[in-house]
């Protein structure tokens, strides 16, 4: 359990309160995923919550909030914004790649609110993460050029970065 939740837990509604240790509403619409430290929610719950984590990531556009800190952004869009826990104790976004390499989709345009991965190579081994606005672009925190949360192309990157895939919890 995430202790550090607390409060902004409890505000949340009872179906999306999976990490505090309360029963949800509807037991059979989650589970947990492969991995135990990733929540797995109804579609009906994702849809809601993936835009609640574009939201939430939309409103850091233009700070420098989360600045080499990609794969805590990723996680903080959801879990901060509807109390879904995608993972923590990664020590970069391509650790975190890694370990979910099985729960990746490669196909196709990234829905919104999904969290986008790239792998690390050579002189930048911590690889980046970023949330998906569904229609090929994301949001970034600070990379290479751009210092501030910004949109990029996915595509852009795909063509110098090796893609690791997306994941939406569903």
């Amino acid at each position: 359990m995430v202790d550090h939740v607390g409060a902004a837990v409890a505000a949340l509604p009872v179906s999306l309160v999976l990490l505090s240790g309360a029963a949800p509403a509807d037991a059979a619409a989650q589970t947990t995923a492969p991995h135990a430290d990733v929540v797995t929610v109804a579609a009906a719950d994702a849809v809601s919550a993936a835009d609640q984590a574009v939201d939430w990531a939309k409103q850091r556009l233009g700070t420098d909030s989360y600045h080499n800190m990609c794969a805590d952004f990723a996680r903080d869009a959801w879990l901060l914004s509807s109390g879904i826990d995608i993972g923590a104790g990664y020590t970069s976004a391509n650790d975190w790649a890694e370990s979910h390499r099985g729960q990746l989709q490669t196909e196709g345009t990234p829905p919104a609110g999904s969290t986008v991965w790239w792998y690390g190579e050579g002189d930048y081994p911590d690889g980046h993460a970023a949330i998906s606005l569904g229609d090929g672009t994301a949001v970034s925190t600070a990379e290479r050029t751009y210092t501030d949360v910004h949109v990029m192309s996915i595509v852009e990157r795909n063509e110098t970065k090796p893609y690791a895939g997306w994941y939406l919890p569903a």
